[in-house]
Protein backbone atom coordinates (compact mmCIF):
# COMPACT_ATOMS: atom_id res chain seq x y z
CA UNK A 1 0.00 0.00 0.00
CA UNK A 2 1.26 3.45 -0.91
CA UNK A 3 1.90 6.00 1.77
CA UNK A 4 0.45 9.42 1.05
CA UNK A 5 3.10 12.10 1.53
CA UNK A 6 0.96 15.22 1.35
CA UNK A 7 -2.58 16.48 0.75
CA UNK A 8 -3.71 19.84 -0.62
CA UNK A 9 -7.21 21.16 -0.20
CA UNK A 10 -8.10 23.48 -3.05
CA UNK A 11 -11.36 25.40 -3.47
CA UNK A 12 -12.80 22.74 -5.80
CA UNK A 13 -10.70 19.63 -5.12
CA UNK A 14 -8.60 17.58 -2.77
CA UNK A 15 -5.22 16.52 -4.16
CA UNK A 16 -3.15 13.66 -2.74
CA UNK A 17 0.54 13.21 -3.56
CA UNK A 18 2.48 9.96 -3.24
CA UNK A 19 6.24 10.45 -3.75
CA UNK A 20 8.08 7.73 -5.68
CA UNK A 21 4.92 5.63 -5.82
CA UNK A 22 5.34 4.12 -9.29
CA UNK A 23 8.07 2.93 -11.61
CA UNK A 24 7.64 2.84 -15.38
CA UNK A 25 10.04 1.12 -17.76
CA UNK A 26 12.22 3.31 -19.98
CA UNK A 27 14.59 1.17 -21.99
CA UNK A 28 16.80 -0.80 -19.61
CA UNK A 29 16.22 1.60 -16.72
CA UNK A 30 13.03 2.45 -14.89
CA UNK A 31 11.73 5.93 -14.17
CA UNK A 32 10.49 6.64 -10.67
CA UNK A 33 7.19 8.53 -10.72
CA UNK A 34 5.21 10.51 -8.22
CA UNK A 35 1.52 9.65 -8.18
CA UNK A 36 -1.06 12.42 -7.81
CA UNK A 37 -4.78 11.86 -7.28
CA UNK A 38 -7.08 14.85 -7.83
CA UNK A 39 -10.58 14.41 -6.37
CA UNK A 40 -12.91 17.09 -7.74
CA UNK A 41 -15.68 17.96 -5.26
CA UNK A 42 -18.20 19.48 -7.68
CA UNK A 43 -18.46 16.43 -9.92
CA UNK A 44 -19.19 13.19 -8.09
CA UNK A 45 -16.77 10.48 -9.07
CA UNK A 46 -14.48 12.77 -11.11
CA UNK A 47 -10.91 11.76 -10.32
CA UNK A 48 -7.59 12.29 -12.07
CA UNK A 49 -5.10 9.54 -11.19
CA UNK A 50 -1.81 10.49 -12.81
CA UNK A 51 1.93 9.97 -12.54
CA UNK A 52 4.52 12.72 -12.88
CA UNK A 53 7.94 11.78 -14.22
CA UNK A 54 10.85 13.19 -16.23
CA UNK A 55 11.79 11.94 -19.68
CA UNK A 56 14.38 13.55 -21.97
CA UNK A 57 14.82 16.39 -19.47
CA UNK A 58 11.13 17.33 -19.53
CA UNK A 59 8.53 16.79 -16.84
CA UNK A 60 5.63 14.71 -18.09
CA UNK A 61 2.21 13.71 -16.78
CA UNK A 62 0.56 10.44 -17.73
CA UNK A 63 -2.89 9.05 -16.92
CA UNK A 64 -3.00 5.73 -15.06
CA UNK A 65 -5.30 3.12 -16.59
CA UNK A 66 -6.01 -0.46 -15.56
CA UNK A 67 -4.85 -3.07 -18.08
CA UNK A 68 -6.53 -6.44 -18.56
CA UNK A 69 -4.32 -9.51 -18.85
CA UNK A 70 -4.25 -10.77 -22.41
CA UNK A 71 -2.14 -13.29 -24.25
CA UNK A 72 -0.03 -11.97 -27.09
CA UNK A 73 2.19 -8.91 -27.40
CA UNK A 74 2.23 -6.32 -24.60
CA UNK A 75 0.20 -3.10 -24.92
CA UNK A 76 1.81 -0.13 -26.67
CA UNK A 77 1.77 2.09 -23.60
CA UNK A 78 4.36 1.85 -20.85
CA UNK A 79 3.38 -0.43 -18.00
CA UNK A 80 3.91 0.15 -14.30
CA UNK A 81 4.74 -2.43 -11.67
CA UNK A 82 1.08 -3.41 -11.35
CA UNK A 83 -1.73 -4.05 -13.85
CA UNK A 84 -1.66 -0.43 -14.97
CA UNK A 85 -0.49 1.48 -18.03
CA UNK A 86 0.52 5.10 -18.44
CA UNK A 87 -1.23 6.93 -21.27
CA UNK A 88 -0.39 10.35 -22.66
CA UNK A 89 -2.79 13.21 -21.97
CA UNK A 90 -3.45 16.42 -23.90
CA UNK A 91 -0.88 19.24 -23.59
CA UNK A 92 -3.46 21.52 -21.94
CA UNK A 93 -4.39 18.91 -19.36
CA UNK A 94 -0.70 18.22 -18.72
CA UNK A 95 -0.04 21.93 -18.05
CA UNK A 96 -3.05 22.10 -15.70
CA UNK A 97 -1.94 19.07 -13.70
CA UNK A 98 1.69 20.23 -13.51
CA UNK A 99 0.43 23.56 -12.11
CA UNK A 100 -1.42 21.65 -9.38
CA UNK A 101 1.64 19.43 -8.75
CA UNK A 102 3.83 22.53 -8.36
CA UNK A 103 1.67 23.67 -5.42
CA UNK A 104 3.23 20.90 -3.30
CA UNK A 105 6.26 22.11 -1.33
CA UNK A 106 7.85 18.64 -1.50
CA UNK A 107 7.88 16.88 -4.85
CA UNK A 108 10.35 14.78 -6.80
CA UNK A 109 10.25 16.69 -10.09
CA UNK A 110 10.72 20.43 -9.58
CA UNK A 111 10.67 22.85 -12.51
Amino acid sequence: MEKRNDTLRLSDAEVRLFLGARRIPDGKAGIVCDRMVVLVREVMGNEDDVVIYKRDGKRRVGQLRMVAFESGPPPASASTDRNEAVEDISPGEERRLLAVYDKFATRTWVQ
